[in-house]
């Protein structure tokens, strides 16, 4: 039966399964399958929490899929040890979730896409992540800026694409707290919380980035945790927008 399902896949579709599979043996060898979070009821209060807020720009279509992510993540309680994944979260967006066409980079361009805008979402985790001191398995940085001064809503370097079986945003609790990520989403502003209990406070790391240009149309972002590089993303330039 599984061969004849596969049969009328699209070669897209085909090479989607095959990578979600070979994904999934890389979990089990890292040790990560046995570790990842899930949604679970909690029978303690979360006393402390470090706060980051953003610009949303908002678009309707966005801001929908935005809001179906999050229902999803809140559920979500991060015990010690344990590890995020964002794609093993949202699963791979689809009508039948409740995500709808929106507008996401995809490659070079951009494009309509189902769940698009949700990227704004594994950026913002990322950004307190590292923030709050937590371990990044795996991240990627976007292929291209497309963004201006006037237009950019989060700095440069702090953004975490996801594409389902390809790209993912993993992240370990290596604190000794349970640790949550809740929102608030009005007009103007999207707002994440990173809660955790109050006796193991989490200790906050300052965070920048540093932006170097260069005559090849690339941009060179470097991540400085307390003043110490961390990670580098490479960005090319293309048009801002203001979406």
């Amino acid at each position: 039966m599984k061969f004849l399902k596969l049969k009328y896949l699209t070669p897209k579709e085909i090479r989607l399964a095959i990578r979600v599979a070979l994904n999934t043996i890389s979990d089990i060898v890292n040790g990560y399958w046995f570790c990842f979070a899930k949604k679970r009821e909690v029978d303690f209060l979360y006393t402390n929490k470090i706060v980051l807020q953003q610009n949303l720009m908002p678009h309707p279509p966005k801001v929908h899929n935005i809001n179906t992510a999050i229902k999803i993540i809140e559920s979500i309680h991060i015990m010690p040890n344990e590890i995020f994944s964002f794609s093993r979260a949202i699963g791979k967006p689809s009508k039948k979730k409740g995500f709808i066409p929106s507008r996401s980079i995809m490659g070079d361009k951009v494009e309509d896409s189902i769940g698009g805008g949700i990227c704004q979402l594994s950026g913002l985790i990322y950004y307190i992540s590292l923030i709050g001191n937590l371990g990044i398995i795996e991240r990627y940085n976007h292929s291209v800026d497309i963004y201006n001064e006037e237009t950019r809503f989060t700095p440069l370097g702090s953004d975490a694409t996801v594409v389902y079986g390809y790209k993912d945003l993993k992240l370990k609790n290596t604190s000794k707290s349970p640790i949550n990520f809740k929102f608030k989403i009005d007009d103007k502003y999207l707002t994440v919380e990173l809660n955790h209990c109050n006796e193991y406070e989490l200790k906050q790391r300052k965070v920048a980035f540093r932006e170097k240009h260069t005559d090849s149309q690339e941009i060179i972002v470097e991540t400085l945790i307390d003043g110490v590089i961390n990670n580098i993303s490479v960005y090319k330039k293309l048009t801002p927008t203001t979406d």
